[in-house]
């Protein structure tokens, strides 16, 4: 026969279950809530990661763009070094009848124009404070 005793031991033990029922209950909403949280970080997360390979991409494009602009620049700059160190040699002949015309013409040919002379230094200066690591390019 049942007796009041197990009868109390199995109304604690009911009660025990119910309550341990009650924190796992609360203990899912809890685990359920923050996989809803990570989902929506991991949402963000990828968005951000779009974002930052769009950007790099613009970045890439933007260094390339600005390497060829400075090839472009140092092949003027090699071109302008030339035409400045060309030098008009006369032949006896030539500088017979046009002596003063022929002196002026190779002053001329020898020395740069100012213009050409300032880029050029203020090139070779822009060059040197990079390699100094000086100021950088500001590409963007």
């Amino acid at each position: 026969m049942i007796t009041l005793e197990q009868v109390r031991l199995l109304e604690q033990r009911v009660q025990k279950i119910v309550q341990r029922l009650s924190e796992l209950q609360s203990e899912n909403t809890s685990l359920r809530e923050e996989v809803h949280q990570l989902r929506a970080s991991e949402g963000a997360l990828k968005e951000r990661i779009a974002t930052f390979d769009a950007t790099q991409a613009e970045i890439e494009s933007g260094i390339l763009s600005a390497l060829h602009r400075l090839d472009e620049v140092e092949d003027a700059v090699a071109e302008g070094d030339a035409e400045s160190r060309r030098i008009v040699v006369e032949t006896p002949a030539d500088s017979e009848g046009d002596a003063p015309e022929a002196a002026a013409e190779q002053e001329e040919a020898e020395t740069p124009d100012e213009t050409e002379t300032s880029d050029e230094t203020e090139l070779q200066e822009d060059a040197d404070e990079t390699e100094q690591g000086g100021p950088e390019l500001d590409i963007f």
